[in-house]
């Protein structure tokens, strides 16, 4: 969900009635804390939907928003110069480029959680991928706008009835968004008498995860394509993260690589059994639930007549696309074959599955454990219950089941989340289907986690309408890779250096500026130590000034001044009464090559 709250047409500016006065227009653009309100209330409100803004403003520093660029990948002139409103100033774009943005304010990993999306600029939409994967003249470098945004999907109006389907450059451009899911292999015995176990790798070639939390279902068809038996399961491909992913010069890496390892390939596994299922030959499938496969024609007409949609609009229902996988293995009813599975016929003995853990809770953490307790399950098929399994992050991480309804998870690392779940198993090997999941972080901090120092700041400058300030570099115990510049306690920059201007100022105001230093990892410094500088009175005025006679200057009481522009022309200020209730008068003269007028009127 794309939020177009604020600004003109709600595009989150208010261009050129924004916070730059300087230009003589008014500010009508939401205070930060307005914005920060917007955006809170919309996380908070929508917990099953990716949302995204423009720009990331205040409150984008909340984990539940993603960004949109609604300059994809435009090349903008300004004052003679062409530069990027996509990529980063180290790559050639401007400084509010969406990537520059995202960069000053360490978002720039926001779309590993996160989508991306946005706009293919209107004056570029037709041949934005004449040149892929490179650009010309005012389309950027496509690829590396398509890498370093991450972006999921795009608006273009003008290619989307304009682009042949058989263009090549269009379908690989097309095809490089987002995800790229892809099952290198799965493994399994091909002969099954009861309890059965399933592993399938998932691995993802794409610039972005898959964002949400669809249900990845196992099944098998048999000889006419039936599906005659399904398996839910608690995979989550949210964590199949981009195998690799280009780097930003910005990370200022050894050897400044283009690309750079991310992800791996997922193991996931299930524990089934085939209780039930008739002997006989079927294909093993797997396929992603779309949640819309439950939004049907009857359901839709079977709303209450406040919320159903008319019977036109119902006609036009079309079933959901499945997810896609790269395997050519894959039938359009989203089903993939993983491979032949021959069965039995129906399990001897015990093969009635235990019940499902519930009540999984963590009791507690450290910096590399994960402790865990449930509630105990039941099994009334006969031979027993033995144990539990657990997994984490959909792999199973006990080698035998657990016999008691507790479990310490250890080795982990600091400061990281996993996601935990349980089933449970009987004598049998039937197992039970999979406890709802549970988040757990670890305490203490992964990787670098130490902060700069605190820059010393001064003031190197001053004019009217701007101050120029600079700082002592501050170091680290990897490496310093930026600064923020604070002016009455919000960010007004992000420089690289140790030099920083800041512009557009009111004459004769005090402002106070701080500076905080930042690394890689995202620690910032301290603030340093506050500078206060006033800005300079305004120049004086030059030339003939209005006066509104609004007592502001005084009224002048006598003769004020005469004053020569050229060299043949002359002008005096009189008063005609000292009291201000009676304005001055104007008596100027002018002389020219061409002769000479006088005038005299009241002002």
């Amino acid at each position: 969900m794309s939020l177009g709250l604020v600004g003109l047409w709600g595009e989150w500016h208010t261009w050129p009635y924004d916070r730059d006065t300087s230009d003589g227009y008014p500010d009508l653009m939401p205070t930060d804390a307005t914005i920060a309100t917007i955006i809170h209330a919309y996380d908070a409100a929508f917990d099953n939907i990716q949302l995204e803004v423009r720009y990331p403003l205040a409150g984008a520093e909340t984990p539940g928003i993603g960004f949109h660029d609604d300059s994809w990948p435009y090349r903008e002139w300004r004052g003679g110069r062409l530069k990027s409103m996509t990529l980063p100033v180290s790559m050639g774009g401007w400084d509010d480029a969406f990537t520059q943005l995202l960069l000053n304010r360490n978002l720039e990993n926001r779309w590993t959680t996160q989508s991306i999306g946005g706009e293919a600029r209107p004056e570029i939409q037709g041949t934005l991928y004449a040149n892929w994967p490179d650009g010309g003249g005012q389309v950027d470098d496509v690829l590396a706008a398509t890498e370093l945004t991450h972006i999921t999907w795009m608006i273009n109006q003008t290619g989307a009835s304009g682009y042949s389907p058989a263009d090549p450059k269009v379908a690989a451009g097309v095809r490089k968004m987002g995800y790229n899911l892809h099952i290198p292999q799965a493994q399994f015995n091909p002969t099954a008498s009861g309890p059965f176990r399933v592993g399938v790798t998932v691995q993802n070639d794409g610039v972005a995860p898959f964002y949400y939390p669809w249900t990845v279902v196992l099944g098998l068809k048999d000889g006419s394509g039936a599906v005659v038996k399904t398996w839910d399961t608690d995979w989550d491909l949210r964590t199949v993260q981009p195998l690799r992913i280009r780097a930003f010069p910005d990370w200022n890496l050894p050897g400044a690589p283009a690309q750079i390892d991310f992800g791996r390939p997922v193991n996931f596994s299930a524990d089934l059994s085939t209780a039930g299922v008739p002997a006989g030959t079927y294909s093993l499938v797997l396929k992603v639930r779309n949640p819309l496969e439950a939004v049907t024609p009857d359901v839709l007409r079977s709303r209450p007549a406040a919320s159903r949609l008319t019977d036109w609009v119902i006609d036009q229902h079309r079933p959901p696309y499945p997810l896609s996988f790269a395997n050519a293995e894959q039938s359009t009813d989203g089903w993939m074959n993983l491979g032949t599975l021959s069965t039995s016929g129906t399990c001897p003995g015990d093969c009635a599955a235990p019940s499902t853990p519930g009540g999984l809770t963590v009791t507690g953490v450290t910096d590399t454990s994960v402790s865990l307790s449930w509630s105990a399950a039941t099994d009334t098929g006969g031979s027993g219950l033995r144990g539990y399994d657990v997994y984490r992050d959909g792999t199973k991480i006990t080698s035998s089941p657990v016999t008691g309804t507790s479990y310490t998870d250890t080795g982990r690392t600091a400061g990281q989340t996993y996601r935990y779940a349980v089933r449970a198993v009987d004598n049998a090997g039937n197992a039970s289907g999979l406890s709802a999941s549970v988040p757990a972080t670890t305490t203490g901090c992964a990787g670098d986690c130490s902060a700069p120092t605190a820059p010393t700041l001064t003031s190197t400058g001053k004019t009217d309408t701007s101050v120029s300030l600079s700082w002592s570099g501050a170091t680290d115990n990897v490496g310093v890779t930026g600064y923020e510049v604070f002016r009455d306690g919000a960010l007004v920059g992000s420089p690289a250096g140790t030099t920083f201007t800041d512009t557009g100022l009111t004459p004769s105001t005090a402002y106070a500026y701080t500076v905080k230093a930042r690394d890689a990892a995202g620690n910032r410094s301290a603030p340093g130590n506050t500078v206060t500088v006033t800005t300079d009175p305004p120049a004086p005025a030059t030339g003939l000034v209005l006066d509104d006679f609004d007592g502001s200057p005084a009224y002048p009481s006598a003769p004020r001044t005469t004053w020569a522009s050229g060299p043949a022309a002359t002008a005096s200020w009189t008063a005609e009464d000292p009291a201000p209730s009676h304005p001055a008068r104007c008596n100027c003269a002018t002389t020219t090559a061409a002769g000479s007028a006088a005038t005299s009127e009241p002002t």
